[in-house]
C-alpha cells in the first residue's frame, strides 16, 4: 500500500455538534423544550404556545455552534501542524536495475533498496544489506538516547544484541552510510501499527467534563424536585378548592379542570426550566475558547479545548529530560587544555594560547570530525546533522571564533588527503591522519579523540598555551585522572580526551598499522560534554514546587546522568527524602507475573519516585497508570505527560492531559496528545498550568454568579406559583436572563487573564467540586 501512515478521519462540523449536544444541561434543556411546545401547542394557544420551546431550542443551538466551531478550529490548527513539509525525494533501486532513481518518500514499495547516510529519516521499515558505520538513534521509538550500531547480526558475551540488521520507520541515520531492503511500509510498520492502535483506543471522560457532568445531574435532580413541589403544591391547593366548594369548583368540569391540572404541569416545566443555568455550557465554551487563543502566544496548540482547565488542577508531571527539561543540543561544559582548566564552556580557551595551540586544537576537531557533520545547511540556516558528540565540539570551536566551514575550505587538500580510522567499541576512539599543511614541513599529524582514560593512558606530552611541548609523567597522568576526568564525570558530563601526534616523513602512513600510530602522543585536552539544562527550567520547577505540582523526570538516560540534570534542574534536592529508580527495577517492583499493576507496591513507589532512569515508554505508561489509580494520596492525582516517541503514545491516550513535543514529536505522538508544546520547551508547561487554573476559577466565578440568580428564581417561580397558581416567571424571560444578560457577564468572568500568583496555591485535585458546600 501507500508508505503513508493513517491519518485519523477529521470531524466534520455536524459531528462536532452532536458531540457537544451530549451535554447533560443541554439534553435537560430539549426535552423541556419538546414538553413545552407540545403541551403550548395542544392546550394553550396554536399561534404563540410554541415560542417558549423554540426559545430553549435557539439557545441550544447557540451554545452547540460556538463549541463546535471552537472544536473545528482546533481540528484545523492541528492538521496544518501535522501536514508540515513530511514529503521529500530519496535514491532508490527497483526492479532489477542498478541505477538510482529519484521517488518520493509516499511511493516507497517493500523490496526497493533505499540508499541511507547521516542525517536521513527513514521513511520505512527495512534490513541491512551493506554498509559501513552505520548508527541509527531510536529514541523516538525506544525512549533510548544511545545509537544503535546497523550491521550483520551480532549478539554480545551475555546474549544481548550489539549489532541490529533492524531499520525502523522515523529513526534516524546519524553516523555511516549503507543500503537497505525495504520489508513494510505505511501501517504495516512498527510506528504505523502503533497509530492504528492509537487510533483505535478510546477517550476517557475530561476531569472538567466530569465535573460539570455531576454538576448538571445535581441540578437536573434539584429542578426536577422543585418542579415537583410546585405541582404537588397547586394540587392541594386544587384540591382543597373543590374541598371548600369555592367558586367554579363546585362541580367537576372535564375540560375547564382537565385543561387547569395540564397548566400545573405547564408550571412545572417553566420551574424546571428556570432551575437549569442555560447560560453554563455557554460560559464554559468563551472561558476554554479565549485561554486557547491566548495559549498560542504562549506556545501551546490545544487539541482538546478540556485539556486546557484539567492541567490546572495537575498535580504531577511525568516530563522526558531530552529537549523538554535540556537543550537537545550536546554542549562542551566544562574544558582542561594546555594543562589548565578553562573556565565554564572552555571560553578562556583561546584567550590563553597562542596561534600555534589554536591552530593544533582546532585541526584536532574539525579534520577529526565527519565531514557530514554538520551545524548549518547549504543555505547557512542552523539544521545540526550528524554525531552528536562532534557537533558538540565543532559548537565549542564556533564559540572560540572559528568557523569550522572557512577552516575546512582553507584546508581542503589537508581533509581530502587524509585517513580515517574510524570509531570502535573495542578501540574507544577515532583518529585521522592529516599531511601537514605546505609551507609549515614535512611529514603528517595524527589525531585521535575518544575515551578519556584510553587515550589519555596512550599520552607521553602535553602541549602548552604557546604550543610548544612537555613530558606528561605518570604522577601528573594520574592527577588528571582524579581532578579532572572524575571531577567531571561527577558532574554528569560525558568526557572526551583529545590528543595528537607529529608523525615525520618516514612513517608511510598508507600501510602502518593504527596502533603504531597511536603511540607517544600528545594531550591537547580533556572536555566535559552534556545535553545542558534550559535556562529557564530551573525557575519554572521551583514555580510548579510553589503551586503544588510534583515533576517527574522519566528518561532513557543512565541513572547517574538523569540525576545530574534532576539536580541541576531542581527536580532532586538534597534532603528530601525522594529517590532515583532505573526501570528495570522499578517494573520488577510494581509489576504482577502477568503484567498487571501491583497498585499496593506502587503507592509504596510513586509519592517519593522523582527520576526514571533507563526506562522504556512500557515503564511511562505503567507509571502514569499507577498514579492516576491511586487513592493512597489525600488529594486523587492528575497526571499530565510529556511525549515525543511513537511508543510515548499509550502514555500520552492514558494521561489526563498528554503534551506532546511540536518540534521533536513523531505524528504517532502529536495524535495521541492533547496539546502541543510548539516550542518543546518545559516553561511552556508552566504557563498551560496558569491559564487552567484561571479557566477553573472563571468558571467557579460564573457558576457563583448565575447560581445566585437562578435559585432566586426559582424561589420566587415555587412560591409565586403556589400562591398566584402561576409563575411570575416565564421560561422565555428566564431564558433572556440567562443566555443574554449572563452571557454578557460571562465574557467579564470568564476572559480574565490569569497572574503569577495562581501559582502560589495547591493544586484542587481530581475529585474536589467546582463549587465548595
Amino acid at each position: 500500500g501507500e508508505n503513508r501512515l493513517p491519518e485519523p478521519e477529521s470531524k466534520s462540523i455536524w459531528e462536532l455538534m452532536w458531540d457537544a449536544l451530549q451535554d447533560p444541561t443541554l439534553i435537560i434543556l430539549g426535552v423541556a423544550a419538546v414538553i413545552s411546545i407540545v403541551i403550548g401547542v395542544t392546550l394553550e394557544c396554536k399561534a404563540t404556545g410554541w415560542i417558549d420551546g423554540v426559545a430553549i431550542f435557539v439557545a441550544i443551538a447557540v451554545v452547540v455552534l460556538v463549541s463546535a466551531i471552537n472544536d473545528y478550529q482546533k481540528e484545523k490548527q492541528f492538521r496544518a501542524l501535522s501536514a508540515a513539509a513530511d514529503d521529500r525525494v530519496i535514491s532508490v533501486i527497483r526492479g532489477g536495475s542498478d541505477q538510482p532513481i529519484e521517488v518520493s518518500v509516499y511511493d516507497v514499495f517493500p523490496g526497493d533498496v533505499i540508499y541511507v547516510k547521516t542525517g536521513d529519516k527513514l521513511c520505512a521499515d527495512g534490513i541491512f544489506l551493506s554498509g559501513a558505520d552505520l548508527k541509527v538513534s531510536e529514541a523516538s521509538l525506544t525512549g533510548e538516547s544511545d545509537e544503535v550500531k546497523k550491521g550483520e547480526l551480532e549478539f554480545n558475551d551475555v546474549g544481548r544484541i550489539k549489532v541490529s540488521p533492524f531499520f525502523y520507520s522515523g529513526t534516524q541515520v546519524t553516523a555511516g552510510k549503507g543500503r537497505m531492503l525495504v520489508v513494510a511500509v505505511g501501517t504495516k510498520t512498527f510506528s504505523g501499527s502503533a497509530a492504528v492502535l492509537m487510533q483505535q483506543d478510546g477517550t476517557e471522560t475530561s476531569v472538567l467534563q466530569a465535573k460539570l457532568n455531576n454538576m448538571a445531574e445535581l441540578i437536573g435532580k434539584g429542578g426536577l424536585a422543585c418542579a415537583l413541589l410546585t405541582i404537588f403544591l397547586l394540587m392541594i391547593r386544587f384540591a382543597v378548592n373543590f374541598g371548600q366548594d369555592n367558586e367554579g369548583y363546585e362541580n367537576w368540569d372535564h375540560g375547564t379542570h382537565w385543561r387547569e391540572m395540564l397548566g400545573f404541569l405547564i408550571i412545572g416545566v417553566t420551574v424546571l426550566v428556570v432551575a437549569v443555568p442555560e447560560g453554563l455550557p455557554l460560559a464554559v465554551t468563551i472561558a476554554l475558547a479565549f485561554s486557547v487563543k491566548k495559549m498560542m502566544r504562549d506556545m501551546n496548540l490545544v487539541r482538546h479545548l478540556s485539556a486546557c482547565e484539567t492541567m490546572g488542577g495537575a498535580t504531577t508531571i511525568c516530563s522526558d529530560k531530552t529537549g523538554t527539561l535540556t537543550t537537545n543540543e550536546m554542549t562542551v561544559m566544562r574544558a582542561h587544555a594546555y594543562g589548565q582548566d578553562q573556565g565554564e564552556q572552555g571560553k578562556s580557551t583561546v584567550e590563553h594560547s597562542g596561534d600555534i595551540a589554536r591552530e593544533i586544537l582546532f585541526g584536532s576537531i574539525v579534520f577529526n570530525c565527519d565531514d557530514i557533520t554538520q551545524i548549518f545547511n547549504a543555505k547557512g540556516d542552523k539544521e545540526p546533522c550528524g554525531n552528536k558528540t562532534e557537533l558538540a565540539l565543532l559548537k565549542w570551536v564556533l564559540d572560540m571564533g572559528c568557523d569550522y566551514r572557512d577552516f575546512r575550505k582553507t584546508h581542503s587538500h589537508q581533509v581530502q588527503a587524509r585517513r580515517e580510522f574510524t570509531f570502535s567499541s573495542a578501540r574507544k576512539r577515532m583518529s585521522t591522519v592529516v599531511p601537514v599543511a605546505s609551507g609549515h614541513g614535512e611529514g603528517s599529524h595524527i589525531y585521535v579523540k575518544g575515551a578519556s582514560e584510553i587515550v589519555l593512558g596512550l599520552c607521553t606530552r602535553i602541549l602548552q598555551p604557546d604550543g610548544s611541548e612537555k613530558d606528561l609523567s605518570q604522577d601528573e597522568k594520574e592527577a588528571l585522572s582524579n581532578d579532572v576526568i572524575k571531577s567531571f564525570a561527577s558532574d554528569g558530563l560525558r568526557t572526551l580526551c583529545i590528543a595528537y601526534r607529529h608523525l615525520d616523513s618516514s612513517i608511510n602512513i598508507e600501510t602502518a598499522e593504527v596502533s603504531d600510530l597511536e603511540k607517544h602522543l600528545t594531550l591537547i585536552g580533556i572536555v566535559g560534554i552534556e545535553d545542558p539544562v534550559r535556562p529557564e527550567v530551573p525557575s519554572a520547577i521551583d514555580k510548579c514546587r510553589r503551586a503544588g505540582i510534583v515533576v517527574r523526570m522519566v528518561t532513557g538516560d543512565n541513572i547517574a546522568t538523569a540525576r545530574s540534570i534532576a539536580r541541576k534542574c531542581g527536580i532532586l534536592q538534597d534532603g528530601d527524602g525522594c529517590i532515583a529508580m532505573e526501570g528495570p527495577e522499578f517494573r520488577q517492583r510494581v509489576l504482577n507475573e502477568d503484567g498487571s499493576i501491583n497498585q499496593e507496591e506502587m503507592d509504596k513507589i510513586w509519592p517519593f519516585l522523582r527520576v526514571l532512569a533507563r526506562s522504556s515508554p512500557k515503564d511511562k505508561h505503567t507509571l502514569v497508570s499507577g498514579i492516576m489509580a491511586s487513592t493512597a494520596h489525600p488529594v486523587r492525582q492528575i497526571v499530565a505527560v510529556t511525549g515525543d516517541g511513537t511508543n510515548d503514545g499509550p502514555a500520552l491516550k492514558k494521561a489526563d492531559v498528554g503534551f506532546a513535543m511540536g518540534i521533536a514529536g513523531t505524528e504517532v505522538a502529536r495524535e495521541a496528545s492533547d496539546i502541543i508544546l510548539l516550542d518543546d520547551n518545559f516553561n511552556s508547561i508552566v504557563s498551560a498550568v496558569k491559564w487552567g487554573r484561571c479557566v477553573y476559577d472563571n468558571i467557579a466565578k460564573f457558576l457563583q454568579f448565575q447560581l445566585t440568580v437562578n435559585i432566586v428564581a426559582i424561589f420566587i417561580s415555587v412560591v409565586g406559583s403556589a400562591i398566584l397558581t402561576e409563575s411570575p416567571l416565564k421560561a422565555i424571560q428566564l431564558l433572556w436572563v440567562n443566555l443574554i444578560m449572563d452571557s454578557l457577564a460571562s465574557l467579564a468572568l470568564a476572559t480574565e487573564a490569569p497572574t503569577e500568583s495562581l501559582l502560589d496555591r495547591k493544586p484542587y485535585g481530581r475529585s474536589k467540586p467546582l463549587l465548595s458546600k
